[in-house]
């Protein structure tokens, strides 16, 4: 009998581990929770309940087999346990076909199940009703086949978007790491006015084109775009340009170029050739970059050279660079000329920075691994004014900062904070378990103080303009209750439960973009690179009705 213990427990430790220890799962085979084993005579059909969703403390019930020989109901006696979500269910009555259950004050929605004598029956997903739900009528169905980073909201076509990141396709059709998608979410045609290239950056599968990604897009006020990421070259008339990690484009997506005069090569005599007019960038990739309110460029990264080709002693096959060294953030002109005036001097930057935002104010936050940027104490954190000189008030502010790596940091400008996310455990001596939120000038918000989180991390934390705020990470726990990867918590961080009946999330967000449904109600546009949003298939974007009236 033991041995039998030991097998079943074994195999129940197995099963979990396949079920949710493993985030690549994308398929486990046809409905690999319907019955259960029935080694004690009861099973929990995978068919759908009635209702088959419903609101907390709503009556549901459920199909079964053999429950009547493990219950007592006129005493209201029952040997086994009704889960959602893994939130323990109150049993209102059982028969020998049928179970019928009480939804929990706080549950998410996802699998149910029955425990006996310690071993679990499993039924169908059950979806909790509330505030947030997916859109499905909004254009994209299957995602993208690789991480969507970020966007750019079209300057004319209201909730209109380019999405970048590091895939090769949108519902299927080949985009290489850049696409556009109207205010329904419907992919534009590859020779759209606002969007006629299908293939920007080098395309396919070679470990130099797959390497290369964009992760920021601006707009100039005259329309154009700037784009950086980690990049070699971005198409011109079907062939590819060379260039730094950034570049400048028209507003059709379309390379700013110019003709210059080259060397002659050979027995060649000396000729012109197309090359982007923007001459500037980095050796290494740009992390983010950012327009100023003057039409200048900073770039923010692990970033210690600033390259710019010499076109009077480039050839028509080969350009030549020159370079300078640069610390961490550098600004450039309009045209690519490197901005001598802005962090001039013997300055140092910080090795490990992770992400930057532009404040209102033109500054440049930094946030990342260093303790010490430009040779002075800067933990976690640092502002550089308009001249690139860090911030002193916003470093005393910060005071003693994160005790740990700061990984993401998403600014909402309209409620002036920010949200941070990493492995630190403390922020300015307060307990701060991986999420915290500051105010602009660097102070702490100690209005949001997140509850216990379980199971996992915190990996993207974003403000919305009401004040609350988006999580998501690796988590299964939040304040006791199952909430497995995504929260959207009120601004003093607590879990009000009709934002969060959405099931198990598994990836990383990058972005929480507010915005409207193909309905015109409240939406919330997430992109990242996740592959399961409330339990379902959803890979890197997906649209949620989320109504905070």
């Amino acid at each position: 009998m033991k041995f039998q213990k030991l097998n079943i427990f074994l195999g129940l430790i197995g099963l979990f581990c396949v079920l949710g220890c493993d985030p690549k799962i994308d398929a486990i085979g046809e409905d690999p929770y319907g019955g259960g084993r029935e080694a004690l005579g009861i099973s929990l059909s995978s068919q759908a309940p009635s209702p088959d969703a419903a609101y907390p403390g709503d009556e549901v019930t459920f199909k079964a087999k053999g429950l009547l020989a493990w219950s007592k109901p006129e005493a209201n006696q029952y040997e086994f346990e009704f889960y959602i979500a893994n939130e323990k269910a109150k049993i209102k009555s059982a028969t020998d076909t049928t179970i019928t259950v009480i939804i929990p004050e706080n549950v998410s929605s996802g699998i149910t199940n029955i425990l006996l004598k310690g071993q679990v029956f499993y039924g169908p997903n059950f979806t909790v009703l509330g505030n947030v739900k997916i859109d499905s009528d909004w254009g994209i169905k299957t995602g993208t086949n690789g991480p969507v980073f970020n966007y750019l909201e079209h300057n004319s076509q209201s909730r209109s978007y380019y999405l970048i990141g590091g895939f090769y396709t949108v519902d299927g059709k080949e985009r290489s790491k850049l696409a556009y998608i109207s205010d329904r979410g419907v992919l534009a045609d590859d020779n759209s006015s606002r969007y006629n290239v299908s293939r920007p950056l080098l395309y396919g599968f070679t470990s130099m084109s797959s390497e290369q990604t964009v992760n920021t897009m601006s707009y100039f006020s005259n329309g154009q775009i700037l784009l950086s990421g980690s990049y070699n070259a971005y198409v011109y008339n079907k062939s590819y340009l060379e260039l730094n990690n950034i570049t400048v484009l028209n507003n059709n997506l379309v390379m700013d170029t110019m003709m210059v005069k080259v060397q002659a090569w050979g027995t060649s005599t000396a000729t012109t050739k197309i090359v982007p007019r923007f001459n500037g960038g980095a050796l290494q990739p740009i992390i983010r970059s950012f327009v100023t309110a003057e039409g200048k460029v900073i770039a923010v990264g692990n970033i210690n050279t600033y390259a710019q080709a010499d076109y009077a002693k480039s050839t028509a096959i080969e350009n030549v660079y020159n370079y300078k060294t640069v610390a961490s953030v550098f600004r450039m002109e309009k045209n690519g000329n490197l901005d001598a005036g802005y962090r001039s001097g013997d300055l140092a930057g910080a090795k490990g920075i992770t992400d930057a935002y532009m404040d209102v104010a033109g500054g440049i936050v930094v946030v990342g691994e260093f303790t010490k940027f430009d040779n002075e104490t800067a933990n976690r954190i640092v502002r550089l004014d308009m001249d690139g000189k860090i911030d002193k008030a916003f470093s005393t502010n910060i005071g003693s900062g994160a005790n740990g790596v700061i990984n993401m940091v998403r600014y909402n400008k309209n409620a002036h904070k920010l949200a941070i996310v990493g492995s630190f455990t403390s922020f300015n001596g307060k307990p701060r378990q991986g999420v915290a939120v500051l105010n602009e000038d660097g102070t702490l918000d100690e209005t949001f103080v997140p509850k216990e989180i379980l199971g996992g991390q915190v990996n993207f934390a974003s403000i919305l303009n009401s004040g609350k705020v988006v999580i998501s990470g690796t988590f299964q726990k939040y304040e006791g209750v199952s909430r497995p990867g995504f929260l959207i918590l009120d601004a003093n961080g607590q879990s009000t439960q009709r934002f969060n009946v959405p099931g198990a999330f598994i990836g990383q967000l990058f972005q929480a973009v507010e915005t409207l449904t193909t309905t015109g109600k409240n939406g919330l546009l997430l992109m990242g690179n996740f592959s399961r949003f409330n339990g379902q298939r959803i890979d890197n974007i997906v649209m949620l009705e989320a109504d905070f009236d």
